[in-house]
């Protein structure tokens, strides 16, 4: 048996990623740099996990060397100050990593994780919810002008501006891994009525938050959830996959929700520009991922580096006529074209690998699979591991749910 100083600190251990899976979601997620560190610290002298640092997981190689990449980076970056401050935000893919190393959590543990994460992210959206509801009964005004753009109070920007920087992509994101937990912790048990609550309330908001890859990635869940209560059945198939296709019609059709981007679509020209009156969301990102691929042509081994990825980019921009784009200082918007002009080709392989390796092995976790298949797809209109946020939502998840679990408790050898 361990001593009791060791099961103090396995305690609050626990806590402290408790704390941090109701952080994430949260409009108070600035505080995550300091559990992370409380984390290390508690892990690094209390828990003593390094004993057990022989025992360290393929994902978790993977995650190190991709760090790794940002170290190598200040060896040829023109911008050592920036590449810094990068890894300075990104020291998560350290921290995090380690401080699971040499810890054992029970079901009921990581289940109650999982738990902290929900409600946590549906007390914030219900809050936002409510102060957008009296804000417009005060007011008597559905707009609200927020530099530089006018929004309404319950929709995008206009609904997350109860936090600061509480940006809609991040919470649609956590909103879908919210579906997905709800899913495993209640529908399963046959708790319907607080499984229903919840994905109500966030099916709601997916499309209130007006980001398409999370209408997107909520339709897919959607989709696979009918197939699991159908049994996954050949006509079960073909009739989900029908009724799925003309609901995403309609919905594109029709555009219910009468979303700007969706008319800007239907009424612009396809190409590649982000001139005022032929740009829309795709047209936009397009001219966007073009201008990352051609900086990414520059330095294609090991990329621009991160320290002087903003830089290249914005020369690119300018270059390639993409003046709106250069004015706004457009990041990628594609994680994977991210990766491909900061870290060249080999951050691209190492991000890859991160991703898909877990689908190749015999023992399949599949809420880590699905965890990973939602940001994979995400990936593909957002740079999301640019953003501090990003990272210690992918990071602490991905050691998190591919964590292995104990039968007993922690606190137990």
């Amino acid at each position: 048996m361990i001593d009791c100083k060791q099961k103090k600190a396995f305690s609050i251990h626990y806590v402290l990623l408790s704390v941090l899976a109701a952080i994430i979601p949260s409009g108070f997620y600035n505080l995550e740099g300091i559990i992370v560190a409380l984390l290390f610290v508690n892990w690094l002298f209390f828990v003593k996990g390094y004993n057990a640092l022989n025992e360290i997981p393929k994902g978790t190689i993977l995650l190190f060397a991709f760090f790794a990449l940002f170290l190598i980076g200040l060896v040829y970056t023109n911008n050592v100050t920036g590449q810094f401050k990068f890894i300075g935000r990104n020291i998560s893919y350290l921290l995090i990593p380690l401080s699971f190393i040499g810890v054992k959590l029970t079901y009921k543990m990581v289940s109650n994780i999982k738990k902290c994460f929900i409600f946590s992210l549906i007390a914030c959206i219900l809050f936002a919810n409510l102060y957008a509801i009296i804000d417009y009964l005060a007011s008597r005004e559905m707009e609200i002008f927020l530099t530089p753009s006018i929004y309404n109070k319950f929709t995008y920007y206009g609904l997350t501006r109860v936090f600061k920087d509480w940006h809609p992509t991040y919470v649609s994101l956590f909103l879908n891994l919210g579906l997905v937990f709800a899913y495993d912790l209640y529908f399963k048990n046959r708790r319907y009525i607080l499984w229903g609550l919840i994905t109500a309330l966030s099916s709601l908001n997916i499309f209130l938050l007006n980001s398409f890859i999370g209408i997107i990635v909520f339709l897919l869940i959607f989709y696979l959830f009918i197939l699991q209560i159908l049994n996954g059945s050949r006509k079960a198939l073909i009739a989900s996959t029908f009724i799925m296709l003309c609901l995403m019609s309609i919905f594109y059709i029709k555009n219910p929700f009468h979303y700007p981007k969706i008319e800007k679509f239907k009424h612009t020209e396809f190409k590649i520009t982000d001139k005022k009156d032929e740009r829309n969301a795709l047209n936009l990102r397009l001219a966007k991922w073009k201008t990352s691929i051609d900086v990414f042509k520059n330095a294609p081994i090991l990329g621009v580096s991160n320290g002087d990825y903003k830089n290249a980019l914005y020369d690119q921009y300018v270059k390639n006529e993409f003046f709106y784009c250069a004015g706004e200082r457009y990041s990628s918007h594609n994680q994977y074209l991210y990766t491909l002009s900061a870290n060249g080709t080999i951050g691209l392989m190492l991000l890859i690998l991160i991703l898909y390796l877990p689908f190749t092995q015999k023992a399949r976790n599949y809420v880590f699979l699905l965890f990973l298949a939602i940001c994979s797809i995400f990936f593909i209109t957002e740079d999301l591991l640019a953003r501090q946020q990003g990272v210690v939502f992918f990071i602490f998840f991905y050691v998190f749910l591919s964590h292995p679990i104990g039968i007993n408790s922690t606190n137990e050898k």
